[in-house]
């Protein structure tokens, strides 16, 4: 997937953050794969671990499997979803930053576990 493209059709005040957690994802795991599902970026391992969106103006980071990963219903909105939690990116700031580190290494791990 050509992540330029992708942000291209985004809104600019919102290109730094989804690039940012774009950056983050990728060194994660040296494993990891962005792809193009659903027209939006997702970036897999054995199988979709979270992808990036922007619903109603606010940038998200989408964790796949939230309801199996123990604790992160804590830190992602889940909403009447069952399977996906939201991080929200809007706002972000040092703590926020440490946030989103954690929600991709129970992503990530989770994932290499199954």
């Amino acid at each position: 997937m050509n992540f330029e493209s992708y942000l291209e059709k985004k809104d600019p005040k919102h290109h730094e953050v989804l690039r940012l957690v774009h950056d983050q994802m990728l060194a994660a795991h040296p494993g990891i794969q962005l792809v193009k599902k659903w027209g939006l970026p997702v970036f897999m391992l054995k199988k979709n671990v979270a992808y990036l969106d922007v619903q109603k103006d606010r940038p998200l980071l989408g964790i796949m499997y939230m309801k199996d990963i123990p604790g992160m219903n804590q830190l992602t909105f889940v909403g009447n979803r069952n399977q996906i939690g939201h991080f929200y990116l809007d706002g972000m700031d040092d703590a926020r930053f440490s946030e989103l580190l954690t929600v991709i290494e129970m992503a990530v791990s989770h994932d290499l576990n199954r």
